[in-house]
């Protein structure tokens, strides 16, 4: 029998990650410049998100799901090993672009108030590395329905606001506007 905990549910799902992994290493030895991984041309950004975070985890030599690891999204690499995200959207706040920071919509912008990010790069960052102050815990979803969580992932926000400030938001992440 098949069904959502069943083997042969888990080598389909094996079978995608392996599909999703030999897209990305072919993108990560291209000659010239790659492209940055566009999350919403995947049928499950969930299976691409899983392959870059193991990825970057086994080069950080950190253990994937370890609570004192954090995903990041930054707007300029930082040196460590990277992967250049592009085409996420915000909900919830707005982005400042002077600095590449989340930060508070003014109060004349709607509630549901999506921005589209820049360019962003996926980093492993060690959570003792990170000023708690200087950045928020955001869910990513396949789209602004909320309905097909991909992770969660820090970024960069302003720090005028605590932390509880972005969760009381309804501040998430798409890899695609609808």
């Amino acid at each position: 029998a098949t069904g959502p905990h069943r083997p042969e549910t888990l080598a389909g799902w094996a079978a995608r990650l392996g599909a999703t992994r030999a897209y990305l290493q072919a993108w990560a030895t291209a000659d010239a410049l790659p492209e940055p991984v566009e999350p919403a041309a995947f049928a499950q950004p969930l299976d691409a998100f899983t392959v870059m975070s193991l990825d970057l985890c086994h080069r950080a030599e950190l253990v994937y799901g370890s609570p004192d690891i954090r995903l990041c999204l930054v707007p300029e690499v930082t040196g460590a090993e990277c992967l250049r995200i592009n085409g996420l959207v915000l909900q919830g706040v707005a982005w400042r672009a002077a600095d590449n920071r989340m930060c508070a919509a003014d109060a004349s912008a709607a509630p549901q108030h999506v921005a589209q990010l820049p360019p962003l790069h996926l980093e492993v960052c060690r959570a003792a590395d990170l000023r708690a102050a200087a950045w928020a815990a955001v869910r990513l979803y396949k789209d602004l329905s909320q309905m097909h969580y991909v992770g969660t992932f820090y970024l960069p926000c302003a720090e005028a606001e605590p932390p509880a400030f972005w969760a009381a938001r309804g501040v998430c992440l798409a890899c695609a506007p609808f």
